[in-house]
């Protein structure tokens, strides 16, 4: 079972730009919105950061972990308490990263993703339906391990298993080893397209305004009896191809992500959407994952919005943050002025001014 992703103390040390911070969460009833207010520098999308990685992965700057160390420090450390007492621990140094989850350390960070649901919205991802698929597929795995928190483990096992039949077809190896690796491979694989068309499936019925299916040639193998055999049989086929560009041409990492934004005059691919569509398509998305979450799960996933007027008019935002809380989730924004973050109406918002002091 999930846990309620909220927040009841966090504690920081040579994080980036910040040095040390240690903060203890009002407790309120229902959902809550904490804002991280001040100038450009002072350390809040920092902070934010430091949160994403309480999912499995690099967060949200997608960053290497010796890159997070702060300037002219060797380590670095994020200890999280949940209000259910969970206690989550990561640290940084002598070029490892350790994962603590209540005192027992855990060999993979997919392990994480059987805590809780870690979502977030950056300026960057603005253009999510318009850039790569890379990062369309990478949003959407995010997504998915919130319902099924396996499919962490399940990618992290494909993605493994791919690479080591690269490694062997590189090396001219034995065909009964590649055929090993293809087969462990086809298995994870399959796993993790049935997950990501399962979550599809199931936020269909939380979203109204956009809608988001899987595309591409590898899913024919569901057309196939055996969709094991049938993705096996890809991999086999494309050995010599592969081998000699030094990249894997199937499997789940060759399916890209298509969005639809309902208008009344039709749908319109969010690859031809203005940006204010786009924005709009996105955020239909967050909201109907987390109403996926609070109704599987009865547990909303921790929400960080990094400079939330960057995502829509004034308006808006008030209603988004109101429409979050409302699910019970804890909302984590940045923004330079309280005022800049809409009309709250009387929901519980806790502020935090991010000044000099958290600095080095």
């Amino acid at each position: 079972m999930l846990h309620f992703m909220r927040i009841k103390c966090l504690k920081i040390t040579t994080f980036r730009n910040l040095n040390t911070l240690t903060w203890e969460i009002p407790a309120v009833k229902g959902g809550q919105i904490i804002a991280l207010l001040g100038e450009n520098g002072s350390g809040k999308t920092s902070v934010l950061e430091a949160l994403s990685l309480l999912s499995p992965g690099r967060g949200l700057h997608k960053a290497r972990p010796e890159e997070m160390v702060q300037h002219n420090a060797k380590s670095w450390g994020i200890h999280v308490e949940l209000t259910d007492k969970t206690t989550i621990g990561q640290t940084f140094g002598q070029k490892k990263r350790l994962l603590k989850l209540d005192g027992d350390e855990m060999a993979k960070q997919a392990a994480l993703a059987g805590i809780g649901s870690v979502l977030w919205l950056t300026p960057q991802q603005d253009r999510l339906f318009l850039d790569g698929a890379a990062a369309r597929r990478d949003f959407l795995d995010r997504l998915v391990y919130g319902l099924l928190p396996s499919h962490a483990e399940n990618l992290s096992r494909y993605k493994h298993h791919a690479r080591a039949r690269l490694r062997l077809l590189k090396q001219d190896a034995d065909s009964d080893w590649i055929t090993l690796e293809e087969q462990q491979a086809s298995e994870a694989g399959v796993i993790v397209l049935k997950n990501r068309l399962k979550y599809l499936k199931a936020l269909t019925e939380h979203i109204e305004e956009v809608s988001i299916n899987l595309t591409g040639a590898t899913l024919r193998i569901f057309e196939e009896e055996n969709p094991i055999a049938a993705l096996a049989g890809k991999f086999e086929r494309s050995r010599t191809r592969d081998a000699e560009i030094g990249a894997t041409h199937t499997g789940p990492q060759k399916v890209d992500v298509i969005g639809m934004l309902k208008l009344s005059n039709g749908d319109v691919n969010m690859k031809q959407c203005s940006s204010g569509q786009h924005k709009r398509g996105l955020l239909q998305l967050v909201l109907g994952h987390a109403r996926l979450l609070a109704d599987a799960h009865k547990a909303p996933p921790l929400v960080l919005i990094d400079e939330v007027a960057a995502h829509l008019d004034t308006s808006k935002r008030g209603s988004l943050l109101q429409a979050l809380a409302r699910l019970g989730a804890q909302v984590w924004v940045t923004e330079t002025e309280a005022e800049r973050l809409g009309d709250l109406g009387n929901m519980e918002v806790t502020f935090k001014e991010m000044t000099e002091g958290f600095l080095v």
